[in-house]
Order: structure tokens, then sequence, then C-alpha cells
């Protein structure tokens, strides 16, 4: 049961320290995040995503069809 609670405690730890460098860490001129939000804010993430919308609205209709 210790086990167990220190196996936890060490993967919040890890993902705690995942998060903070996912948000501090410099990586060239920008964060991970900001290059995340650069990506999605272009042209192409942007159709990429009406796309993908539009293809789950049809299978969707699909879906509810039979």
């Amino acid at each position: 049961m210790l086990g167990e609670l220190v196996k936890r405690a060490v993967n919040l730890l890890v993902l705690g320290l995942a998060v903070l460098a996912f948000f501090t860490v410099p990586l060239g001129e920008r964060t991970l995040y900001q290059h995340c939000a650069a990506i999605v804010s272009t042209k192409e993430a942007k159709a990429l995503g009406k796309g993908v919308e539009h293809a789950g609205k049809t299978v969707e209709q699909e879906v509810r069809k039979d």
C-alpha cells in the first residue's frame, strides 16, 4: 500500500515537472506551449479543424440514420 502511494506521488511529481517545462522552458525563442499555439493558429490548421468537424458530422449522420 505504501509502495502504491509512493509510485503515485512520483508520477504526480513527474507530471508536474512536465507541465512546468511545457509552459516555462524556452525552446529557441518560444516555449513549447507558444510553439503549439502558433501552429494551431495557422490558416492550414484551422482548415484541418473544419474538415475534421465536417467529417465528424457526416459520420454522426450516418450512425444516426441506421
